[in-house]
């Protein structure tokens, strides 16, 4: 089963790198990701506990942050950049690109998605 995230930008970026690879157990000593989360609210707090984290105030490492290779990155372009176009608009559309990588069989895809404004 995919594990799903909303830890923000430090749990893309460690979804990232697992699926590309750069990271691996051998170079804990040279490079390590780490993230805390921030429960606002006691319900958020418990939900952390009930989710497996004894300590949600606790710094989670990479491993911790992804822990299986059946996972996926997604970016869709707001901004053009290097690796992916902005949004642009076409008459009365918006169009975005966005890539996706699967983790388990490492195949990175392209979309490009068309939004109807009326």
């Amino acid at each position: 089963m995919a594990q799903v995230f909303s830890i923000g930008q430090m749990g893309t970026q460690s979804v990232g790198l697992k699926i590309a690879g750069q990271w691996k157990p051998s170079d804990a000593a040279h490079v390590d990701m780490q993230a805390r989360l921030l429960p606002r609210t006691n319900e958020e707090y418990e939900r952390c506990k009930q989710m497996g984290l004894p300590d949600p105030k606790q710094a989670l490492t990479h491993d911790q942050l992804v822990n299986a290779e059946d996972c996926l990155f997604v970016a869709t372009g707001i901004t053009n950049n290097m690796l992916i176009s902005g949004i642009r608009q076409n008459n009365n559309k918006f169009i975005t690109k966005s890539i996706i990588i699967h983790g388990k069989d490492k195949k990175l895809r392209y979309v490009e998605t068309e939004h109807f404004c009326k």
